[in-house]
């Protein structure tokens, strides 16, 4: 995997199912299909580091999933032409990243939301300071830039919670004081950032 703009090395040499993005969104898609962004940035301090994944925690006001660490993404709009016009219109909207400035690299294998729509997984890379961010605050309470090699398969935990009264099991990433743990931790480990 390679990006303008960063040095060789900084990016994953590799992710599992790096596929295409499809070019527009199919026939029998699900009313409720979301795309998120996997978005690489390098490293301000030093672009040889590896780079950094931008990660949103969601507002306290926002309907589902208050206050959890996430990708910036959202639901799929009738204006979208594919599941990448839906991902960087969705971070463009939730943290001000103009969509022409990102570079799409791929797609990784959907997620199912509980509700079994699928969660379609854009990655992408842009050359882009966390100050020129511009978060909205009634969706986005907080930005994170963890680097990459903090979210690998040998990073991950394994642990059960449980919601709406069943059990679940997901893969929890600690970054810090913070935990990234069901369906973002899940794409982050099917990701599988090498």
């Amino acid at each position: 995997m390679d990006s303008e703009g960063f040095t060789s090395g900084s990016l994953p040499r590799e992710m599992a199912t790096l596929g295409p993005v499809p070019l527009v969104w199919p026939a029998e898609a699900h009313k409720g299909s979301s795309s998120v962004c996997m978005l690489f940035l390098p490293d301000p301090s030093d672009s040889s580091r590896p780079a950094r994944v931008l990660l949103i925690r969601r507002s306290a006001t926002v309907k589902s999933h208050r206050a959890q660490i996430a990708f910036p993404g959202g639901r799929r709009e009738a204006t979208d032409t594919d599941p990448a016009a839906t991902a960087l219109r969705e971070m463009e909207e939730e943290v001000g990243i103009e969509r022409q400035r990102v570079k799409v690299l791929g797609t990784i294998n959907a997620a199912h939301g509980l509700d079994q729509a699928p969660i379609n997984v854009v990655v992408a890379s842009c050359v882009v300071r966390p100050e020129e961010l511009r978060l909205a605050p009634a969706e986005v309470a907080d930005v994170m830039f963890p680097p990459w090699t903090d979210l690998t398969r040998a990073r991950a935990e394994e642990f059960e919670f449980t919601i709406f009264g069943y059990r679940r099991r997901s893969y929890l990433y600690r970054l810090g004081p913070n935990r990234v743990w069901g369906l973002t931790a899940g794409m982050i480990f099917a990701a599988d950032l090498r």
